[in-house]
């Protein structure tokens, strides 16, 4: 495919076409593409590559190219039939930006989605729900629908040593997830994580809202007297002061 200019829009034709022009033949077989026809190449190339386990990243072929591949890249994200063909872990981390959640929702509603859910992503055992929560960014609804296609994805330890609780609340997760995360895998507010850290040190180191906090703190009330791994880092009450915690 190329692009051109044509008067006042820009077309996106097949190469055999501006061949067939150059040298002044009317081939009735050539033809010029409409976004939607261009979208439909891509999604073709997208199940091709998909099946020789090679994906494309439509996104990063775009940048640079004509404002109409952008445009139809931009509106194949949206679509349903990219959810059906892309991996899980394209659409929460394609470069760019998350997918829309009603997308990863759509892929987690299948049996292929729904594995993916639990397949780590890399050596450390992070599931695609530790990698999610790590990012602030995420909407609470992508990790809630996580956790209501695979639950015991709340109970999975990821190096170094994290339990998805313990990132939630490195993270400053917003208080919906906190909840979710505890409902899921209510023991997990009792485990340490990496340097003795139980979820309401790293809370509150983290200054995470106060509302996650007192959550946390409802489910395991004892954590109030526990100190870190660290002797150095002390009680709650002292990580609360040095993240400059709101009385």
């Amino acid at each position: 495919l190329a692009s051109r200019e044509k008067g006042s829009r820009r077309e996106i034709c097949t190469h055999e076409q501006m061949t067939t022009e150059a040298s002044g033949s009317t081939d009735s077989t050539s033809r010029c593409l409409s976004e939607p026809d261009l979208v439909c190449c891509i999604l073709h190339a997208l199940g091709t590559c998909t099946r020789d386990g090679d994906l494309i990243d439509v996104v990063s072929l775009s940048k640079g190219v004509a404002k109409v591949w952008a445009t139809a890249a931009r509106r194949l994200l949206c679509s349903e039939a990219y959810a059906e063909l892309v991996p899980l872990s394209r659409l929460l981390f394609n470069g760019v930006q998350q997918a829309p959640t009603r997308l990863v929702k759509a892929r987690l509603s299948t049996q292929t989605g729904r594995k993916e859910a639990l397949t780590p992503l890399d050596d450390s055992a992070t599931l695609p729900l530790h990698r999610v929560l790590r990012q602030r960014s995420t909407a609470p609804a992508t990790v809630l629908d996580l956790l209501e296609c695979a639950s015991d994805a709340a109970s999975s330890w990821c190096l170094p040593r994290a339990l998805p609780l313990h990132t939630a609340a490195e993270h400053a997760a917003p208080v919906e997830v906190v909840r979710a995360l505890l409902r899921a895998f209510p023991a997990g507010v009792s485990h340490r994580g990496f340097g003795g850290r139980l979820p309401l040190h790293l809370g509150l180191a983290s200054n995470a809202p106060a509302e996650a906090v007192l959550a946390i703190l409802a489910a395991h009330p004892d954590a109030a007297r526990q100190k870190t791994g660290d002797a150095k880092e002390g009680l709650p009450l002292h990580l609360a002061c040095a993240a400059g915690a709101d009385s």
